[in-house]
């Protein structure tokens, strides 16, 4: 943080930069989440310098000793990768989802809207007959006004046919967009557990290079020792030579060249 102050740049463009989310940045600033070595290179690689001055003073400096053991770049960068696209995906639904959510409460809202203007449309309807059973106009004026109430009776009641399809309409639409809301639902969480399950192969792979590493540097220390044995006696041999001498010579030889393939056999396994 103090880096990009003084560099006057922000947590975005580092994020962006490095091609992880903001959030999954900020953890691993806040020591939330392991930072790995190469990580901590491209860290250093934004800010133009090495990952021993990036690291200095700080609890990762251990990262920048040579050796250190740590998953294999192409390893990393296809998990990494991975954990990127699920991520994206993930953002991905739930922005979807909103704006489904959004969509479904907008027709709820015009569900009501459309019940209401049918209700007001039945209830005149209802007030249109009762004026027309009543008959309190004149004979001379009833006919005309029969027949312009049978007019708007007829209208009202094609509008409240429409209204009644639009209905229908809509709850189907809403009923959809419910089912649609439910699948990205689905896909949320089963983007979610890749996400985890990649988290987990990451430390395992991480853990298992480890002992690897460990179980080759204990091998190269007991052919190291076997070693320095052997010239030893070599050279004790040699100051008495005779057949007994030569024997135990080639002897010592053939040990040191089964320790050399047991070292070879460990650094095939470290490679």
């Amino acid at each position: 943080r103090r880096l990009l102050d003084e560099n006057g740049k922000s947590q975005a463009m580092l994020a962006e930069y490095l091609k992880v989310s903001a959030s999954h940045l900020s953890r691993v600033l806040k020591g939330e989440r392991p930072a790995e070595r190469l990580l901590l290179e491209e860290i250093a690689g934004f800010f133009d310098i090495s990952l021993e001055e990036l690291v200095a003073g700080t609890e990762h400096q251990d990262v920048a000793v040579p050796g250190r053991a740590t998953v294999e770049r192409e390893t990393y960068e296809q998990l990494l990768e991975r954990l990127r696209e699920a991520m994206s995906a993930a953002e991905s639904c739930e922005a979807n989802l909103a704006g489904e959510r959004e969509r479904a409460t907008l027709l709820e809202e015009q569900l009501a809207a459309a019940r209401e203007e049918g209700r007001v449309a039945a209830e005149r309807v209802v007030e249109l007959e009762q004026d027309a059973e009543r008959g309190t106009l004149e004979r001379r004026d009833q006919a005309a006004r029969l027949k312009a109430l049978a007019q708007q009776v007829d209208e009202l009641t094609a509008t409240k046919s429409s209204l009644e399809t639009r209905i229908e309409q809509l709850e189907g639409q809403l009923k959809s967009e419910g089912q649609r809301s439910r699948a990205l639902l689905g896909e949320n969480e089963r983007l979610r557990t890749q996400v985890a399950v990649s988290e987990r192969k990451a430390v395992s792979l991480q853990s298992a290079l480890q002992r690897a590493n460990l179980q080759v540097t204990r091998n190269y220390d007991a052919w190291v020792q076997a070693e320095s044995q052997r010239q030893e006696l070599a050279k004790r041999l040699q100051s008495a030579p005779g057949p007994g001498a030569m024997l135990l010579t080639g002897l010592i030889g053939l040990g040191a060249g089964v320790l050399a393939s047991s070292r070879g056999d460990d650094e095939d396994f470290d490679e």
